[in-house]
């Protein structure tokens, strides 16, 4: 990439989020610039509801990144990556938890059970 295309598109770019995490743009076009000559060719420009700049994804996941963070923030962990973790199937972490007494809420378990089935499945 040459200096001259890095910094046409780097002076578009203002930093990230607080909330969201994401790169803000201050318009819809310059996110759209910044799709084609990055290569992320997935999300579409939309305009933050809390910093007021415009981010590419998709709105729908930035209204559940809310509820989402504020599972993670707390010591939570989403199944899907337990599992990943693991390297077990959903079904078998399922039955551990069930068999230790947990209940996922929202689809997220404690970050201390999930530390615990590490300690118990380490080979």
């Amino acid at each position: 990439m040459s200096y001259e295309s890095f910094h046409s598109r780097a002076g578009d770019y203002f930093g990230t989020c607080p909330v969201t995490g994401k790169r803000g743009y201050t318009s819809r076009k310059q996110a759209r610039r910044a799709r084609q000559g990055s290569g992320h060719v997935h999300g579409n420009p939309y305009k933050c509801r809390h910093c007021g700049l415009f981010h590419l994804g998709r709105y729908k996941a930035a209204k559940t990144r809310d509820e989402y963070r504020g599972m993670v923030d707390r010591g939570y962990v989403h199944v899907n990556t337990a599992r990943k973790e693991l390297g077990v199937s959903l079904n078998v972490l399922l039955l551990a938890l069930d068999h230790l007494g947990v209940t996922p809420e929202n689809s997220h378990i404690p970050a201390s059970v999930l530390h615990q089935l590490k300690q118990l499945t380490y080979r």
